[in-house]
């Protein structure tokens, strides 16, 4: 009968606004959101077998306080209990199961970028876009739905995690690792996405090379090639040499005269200044090429992925998204 009145209770808390809590922290509050895909308990203690007010879904976002109430292991993840309040009610929740947002993240985009594997950065993520890895084999890549889950101190999965703070995993984790996850508002083809028998070496565009980026299929083989130039000049200072004028210039290679300067597409060009190319294809099944770059320090490293589709005004690309993930140490 309590139980029955605590939850009769709780739905009067968050179906009428007269009634809403406030949050009460010594430390302060931030935003968090539940990463369990079957939702998570309220609770009305800091303890697994207090009484559940209300199970809040999934990528649900909470009020969560700063202070500890205590140390746990839960379904063998590792956290904290915090009080947590949602949509007006107060309650206990187990940090294991919650992510911090960033503001940054929480615009809505139409494609989103993240890898697979360890993380010390934000989720770059939204439930509801179509999400595909791109899968390599030894002769082509391969794009493929799937599902995301994500884990956090999870002693099970130890190995897997090796510092990072969340885990991003797939359906398809136990047999393979993909290259890079990609959400998109609207489905995709799951297909062959680029084949890899001509590798990019080195990766790094110094000035002065030339990069030939192209789509390929079954019906026209080899086409849509671009040439990927970059340039930029080197220059003695009494820092030391300094890259000066740096700048990204896609040519058609039928016809020279159309070109696009990519590179105000890079908010970040790492500690040397210069990005590197890390694949090309055709993810949005358009036959024209998509590129893939990546931009690191000793910090951190940033992903950028420019689409056909993103293009403007005749360009050959426009930018999809980018996404920075942090060195864990």
């Amino acid at each position: 009968m309590k139980h029955l009145l605590i939850t009769f209770l709780s739905v009067i808390f968050i179906h009428h606004p007269g009634f809403a809590q406030k949050l009460s922290c010594d430390y302060g509050e931030i935003q968090m959101r539940i990463i369990s895909k079957t939702g998570l308990e309220l609770k009305s203690g800091a303890e697994e077998d207090s009484i559940t007010l209300i199970t809040v879904p999934y990528w649900a976002k909470v009020d969560v306080c700063l202070d500890i109430e205590k140390a746990d292991t839960v379904n063998s993840t590792f956290g904290d209990w915090r009080k947590v309040n949602y949509n007006g009610l107060n309650g206990y929740m187990f940090d294991g199961f919650l992510t911090e947002t960033y503001t940054s993240y929480e615009t809505p985009k139409d494609i989103r970028i993240m890898v697979e594997g360890y993380l010390c950065a934000p989720l770059n993520f939204d439930p509801t876009l179509f999400w595909y890895g791109i899968y390599r084999t030894k002769t082509a890549d391969s794009l493929i739905r799937v599902d995301i889950e994500f884990n956090k101190l999870n002693f099970e999965r130890m190995e897997e995690m090796e510092g990072g703070i969340i885990l991003i995993r797939t359906n398809l984790s136990d047999k393979m690792k993909s290259m890079l996850l990609i959400g998109s508002n609207k489905p995709l083809s799951e297909k062959i996405v680029s084949y890899n028998n001509n590798p990019i070496d080195p990766h790094t565009l110094y000035p002065g090379q030339r990069k030939t980026v192209y789509t390929w299929n079954s019906i026209q083989r080899y086409g849509n090639a671009l040439n990927l130039n970059a340039i930029g000049t080197f220059k003695d200072s009494q820092h030391g040499v300094v890259l000066e004028n740096y700048q990204l210039r896609l040519t058609n290679i039928q016809d020279n005269h159309k070109t696009q300067d990519i590179s105000d597409n890079f908010s970040f060009k790492g500690e040397s200044g210069m990005v590197r190319l890390i694949w090309f294809g055709d993810i949005d099944d358009d036959n024209k090429v998509d590129l893939l770059f990546s931009a690191s320090s000793t910090s951190e490293n940033q992903l950028t992925l420019l689409l056909s589709s993103k293009a403007m005004n005749d360009n050959f690309v426009g930018k999809a998204d980018d996404w920075t993930n942090y060195n864990c140490y």
